[in-house]
């Protein structure tokens, strides 16, 4: 039942990922990302990262020089954006299943690689790309090739875990190669295997990394040390390896460059993990503290029963980014297969059907909650399409296996909570994503250019005045800068695209023009309850301008 259910479930997560792939990217982070490699695209400069015509000096090169790869194959498109993402979630789930395999059994591995897909965070990964499913994936591959090297001793699975670690590292920095080495340490620490931990062979890996990393080391030279006077952020005489090797992860532990979001709150992350990990995040955490109590119950000594890879490094890392005065929820993105493994192993391990009873009713509490406020979500706040009613059909075909009654509790727990996972989803995916970023201005707008055949290399901002990253994605062009004085006179007719402060601008400046088109807008990243209320929405959209400036006669 079980091998048929999961047969089922991989068919449907197919679906779920494919779908991600012709969401359009949302504002600001995802389309933020994807021009930084469009002008690696256009300009052919790989080199350097560049924003909106100013040194970008924050995430390193990898996403954007995979985007930038895959747009010269697919063209500009959030297809092409996305990808390179979503492979790198197909090695993250396969390496989560050979991990689990590794730390505990083959049924473990399988089971730990659908609750890392089916888990929210990590769907929303590949939906609203940004560096988490690269990076994510990179770290548990690392992690799974330097653990099976202390195991085996095969210079291949030291030389492939080199491979993860500069992965990670060109994607977010140092926190790709300190993360696996936690998981290392931890793992030979607890086994108090001192021959491995001191091993000489292990002079070889940082080598390795060194070298690996090598492009992304040169690329920060060439564009930051080479130009010390260069002023980024207020400051000048920065040195981008530096930055990127030690500067950027302190910086922001300490939130002093990049801001203090959440910094008074020590719980952030533990509140942000009941929604990321979910429908799982009831059970991790059951898992977690019944781990918890063996270990201290034996003073964390050694049993060969029992691995601390997962809870280990989880703990460590958990307490690191909590310790953070900087927080962001996708900064959890990178633990998550290790709860998946962690939780896989606790339920396989779990067969007396007493101790998962009360687990399974909370299981269908959690399901129940979760459709209801699906339900809202798509009936009452963005009312679903009359043809994606049928997607409701699946809940019943799900809910049967999750039901057996000649079924375990253990199996009923895994069945039930990936259809609730699934068909949550399934309507995230086709009604409320796409409907909620409808009112994203920069598609329409960008529809509307193509529509009415207007140049977009002859649309331009106002300087310090709103912009649209999904525009210039979508039109696959980068627009320049022009001051407001400098728009009263134009040579030719000129488009300007802005904002309501920027319009209100121009009448100020006694500037003329003709307004062709305007839309509401939201920043759908981050959707505020008076937003998602119908009744209320209105009130809160700004409004993005197309305008038309006539040259003087």
């Amino acid at each position: 039942m079980l091998k048929k259910f999961y047969l089922l479930a991989a068919i449907l997560l197919g679906v779920i990922y494919i779908r991600g792939l012709f969401i359009p990217l949302m504002d600001n982070d995802a389309a933020h990302h994807a021009n930084i490699a469009l002008h690696m695209y256009l300009t052919g400069d790989f080199a350097s990262l560049m924003d909106q015509g100013q040194d970008y000096l924050d995430k390193p090169h990898l996403l954007f020089w995979l985007a930038a790869i895959s747009y010269h194959i697919f063209g500009v498109s959030a297809f092409a954006y996305k990808l390179p993402s979503l492979l790198f979630s197909l090695l993250g789930i396969y390496s989560t299943y050979r991990l689990g395999k590794l730390l505990y059994s083959k049924e473990t591995g399988w089971l730990a690689a659908f609750i890392l897909a089916t888990c929210f965070s990590f769907i929303l990964a590949n939906h609203d790309v940004r560096m988490d499913a690269i990076l994510t994936s990179s770290v548990i591959f690392a992690i799974w090739q330097l653990i099976s090297y202390t195991e085996t001793l095969r210079w291949r699975n030291l030389i492939l875990g080199s491979v993860g670690l500069a992965l990670g590292f060109a994607t977010k920095g140092m926190i790709g190669i300190v993360m696996p080495g936690i998981a290392v340490a931890v793992h030979l620490l607890y086994q108090r295997n001192w021959s491995m931990l001191l091993s000489p062979r292990w002079l070889l890996l940082p080598l390795l990394v060194l070298i690996l990393i090598s492009p992304v080391l040169y690329c920060y030279y060439l564009q930051f040390d080479l130009h010390p006077e260069k002023i980024i952020r207020g400051r000048s005489q920065l040195s981008g390896m530096k930055f990127i090797l030690w500067s950027q992860n302190v910086e922001r532990l300490e939130g002093e460059k990049f801001g203090a979001v959440a910094k008074s709150d020590p719980f952030f992350f533990l509140h942000t993990f009941l929604w990321a990990f979910i429908p799982w995040s009831l059970l991790c955490l059951a898992a977690y503290w019944k781990r918890l109590k063996k270990f201290v119950s034996k003073k964390f000594r050694y049993n060969p029963s029992r691995e601390i890879v997962t809870f280990g490094t989880a703990t460590l890392v958990f307490a690191i980014i909590s310790a953070s005065n900087f927080k962001l929820p996708h900064y959890l993105n990178i633990l998550l297969p290790l709860f998946a493994i962690l939780l896989a192993g606790y339920l396989t391990g779990t067969l007396r059907d007493k101790q998962l009873s009360d687990l399974y009713i909370t299981q269908i509490i959690t399901a129940a909650v979760l459709l209801v406020f699906m339900l809202l979500l798509n009936i009452w706040i963005f009312p679903v399409h009359q043809a994606w009613i049928v997607v409701l059909g699946l809940l019943p075909a799900m809910l049967y296996f999750a039901f057996q009654k000649d079924s375990m509790y253990v199996e009923r727990i895994i069945m039930l909570s990936i259809a609730a996972g699934l068909t949550c989803n399934i309507m995230l995916s086709f009604s409320f994503y796409p409907q909620m970023i409808s009112y994203q201005a920069g598609q329409r707008l960008a529809a509307y250019v193509k529509e009415k055949h207007i140049d977009p290399h002859t649309i331009y901002y106002l300087q310090e005045f709103e912009r649209s990253n999904s525009f210039e994605f979508c039109t696959a062009t980068l627009l320049p800068e022009v001051a407001s004085a400098q728009a009263a006179l134009p040579s030719q007719p000129r488009w300007v695209l802005t904002g309501e402060y920027g319009r209100e601008a121009l009448v100020n400046q006694h500037i003329a023009f003709k307004e062709e088109k305007q839309v509401f807008h939201y920043r759908v990243s981050q959707p505020k309850i008076s937003f998602l209320d119908p009744q209320s929405r209105m009130d809160h959209l700004s409004r993005f301008y197309l305008l038309l400036i006539e040259p003087h006669k």
